[in-house]
């Protein structure tokens, strides 16, 4: 399960996009020991931080569940929620978003003729479309 883990995240740290990884882990964070485990030193060459630093399992003390990130400047804040009927406890965080100021936005409306619109050239137009230069923008509002 490590190695499979591991490919994923090197395929997407060649991808240069935000990389969060939730997960039980299975891993104690609140013990030093796990820090010489072979997938923490992993994530730690890839610049991963791991962000949960409080009990997430009460029934033994231990924090399993973990949350990993490349850029933690983008979290504004993590919690572990002491509710649940599970032995684990849910683990979230707030992550900023960036919004778009409104000045930005163009206020003139533009309006086509329809007279001449063809289906099926738009059809094709839209075939020919580069559809995967979208994945080079983490933002939403950047891809568009």
């Amino acid at each position: 399960m490590d190695q499979q883990l591991e490919n994923t995240l090197d395929q997407l740290y060649n991808t240069d996009k935000e990389i969060l990884l939730f997960g039980d882990i299975n891993i104690n964070a609140l013990n030093d020991d796990h820090v010489n485990h072979r997938l923490r030193r992993y994530n730690s060459s890839l610049g991963l931080n791991q962000l949960i630093k409080e009990i997430a399992r009460p029934t033994n003390r231990t924090c399993l569940d973990h949350v990993y990130t490349d850029r933690p400047q983008h979290i504004l804040m993590t919690k572990v929620l002491n509710i649940g009927m599970s032995d684990h406890l849910p683990v979230g965080i707030v992550r900023k978003y960036r919004k778009r100021s409104i000045q930005n936005i163009e206020k003139t409306i533009k309006y086509r003729k329809w007279k001449n619109f063809s289906e099926q050239a738009f059809q094709d137009d839209l075939e020919k479309a580069l559809w995967n230069v979208l994945d080079m923008h983490d933002d939403p509002d950047d891809a568009i």
